[in-house]
């Protein structure tokens, strides 16, 4: 369709390697993780965009992650596990520095404001993995099917509990997801 807008997934890891940053979902898998903007902006702060990421891209932190508009940022399965890793090594290690905090001389001042910033993103990340939306990439599926199917097909009695993922992939709109109701709230408060 002539003038349809098509959103074609870019990686937000700053150190992707992957060509262009695309995401091909079936090969790759995705995960789509989405912050408050202001949650978003008070760690960002005033960061500038490489001017080749512009037009998709609002903020980029700590060198780290990049954001689209909303708080949103996409990520090839294999670089959200490694920025969820490090995020998660990032707290651990903010909770045992606070347990031995006043136990040394301090740093510089770049050095701790950077520290601070990369701690606050680990925490946004660590947070926003609790209700990241993951697809898999095509054999994943493939064999999460398969063992659907074998325990299926030996069940006397089967009762299938479904949550928003089901209705979304069927065209029922959402609350939290890229195109949810909460999403376009946030968006037009964000533009008054």
């Amino acid at each position: 369709m002539a003038g349809v807008a098509v959103h074609v997934p870019s990686c937000g890891l700053v150190e992707c390697k992957a060509p262009h940053r695309v995401i091909d979902v079936q090969e790759s898998g995705l995960v789509r993780i989405r912050c408050a903007s202001e949650k978003v902006r008070s760690v960002c702060g005033g960061a500038r965009v490489p001017q080749a990421f512009a037009p998709y891209y609002k903020w980029v932190a700590c060198r780290r992650v990049m954001w689209r508009r909303g708080g949103v940022s996409e990520f090839h399965r294999v670089c959200w596990e490694a920025l969820e890793e490090w995020a998660e090594r990032e707290v651990s290690t903010q909770h045992a520095s606070k347990r031995k905090k006043g136990r040394g001389a301090g740093g510089g001042g770049d050095a701790k404001g950077e520290a601070k910033i990369r701690k606050k993103l680990a925490s946004l990340l660590v947070a926003a993995g609790e209700t990241a939306e993951v697809w898999d990439n095509n054999v994943a599926l493939k064999e999460k099917c398969a063992l659907i199917a074998e325990r299926l097909a030996v069940a006397k009695c089967v009762l299938i509990f479904t949550g928003a993922g089901i209705s979304t992939a069927a065209g029922i709109g959402d609350y939290r997801g890229l195109f949810g109701k909460w999403m376009a709230q946030d968006l037009e408060a964000e533009n008054k």
